[in-house]
């Protein structure tokens, strides 16, 4: 179905109709014929259907913030990559804890995200480690917010590159 867009002239509403029934007179205006709605979000500007700015702006952070969430999810550390969920962040900041009460005496194998093992890691290495995935997970959340001032700064959202610059 061919739809059509009806402006009011007196309160400025706009009308999406199949049919051009119920729109005669003065204060009905034919802004857009023939075109269906591209999206649900798209108005009426200028009688072509546009998607707000601050909606694409929304939907491209919406994807940025799927990337952020990917690319926290595993740390390079001068030991190898590891897991860097909530789970194996407690677990890190766990045994970062115990390296240093226990000081030297401290020593611990660790798993990395390939299951390959690491160490044993002594204590300050262990605090190293803790520290390139805290380090990471800021880097990856500094990148988000560059890219989120970007985004809100453009009136072509879909022009920034969000791929590219991740830790």
């Amino acid at each position: 179905m061919t739809l059509l867009s009806f402006r009011n002239s007196i309160t400025g509403e706009i009308h999406v109709s199949g049919s051009p029934e119920g729109y005669a007179g003065e204060e009905w205006e034919l802004v857009a014929e023939g075109a269906d709605r591209p999206d649900p979000a798209a108005e009426i500007v200028e009688g072509a259907w546009q998607v707000p700015v601050a909606v694409l702006q929304q939907r491209q952070w919406a994807r940025v913030k799927a990337i952020r969430g990917e690319r926290e999810l595993l740390a390079s550390t001068p030991f190898g990559v590891v897991q860097s969920d909530q789970a194996s962040k407690l677990n890190i900041n766990g045994l970062v804890m115990m390296a240093q009460l226990q000081g030297a005496s401290f020593s611990e194998e660790f798993t990395l995200a390939d299951n390959t093992i690491a160490g044993p890691l002594s204590g300050q290495q262990m605090v190293q480690l803790g520290m390139a995935v805290g380090q990471h997970v800021s880097a990856v959340y500094a990148r988000a917010r560059a890219l989120r001032d970007e985004i809100e700064q453009s009136s072509d959202p879909a022009s920034v590159d969000i791929e590219s610059g991740w830790p």
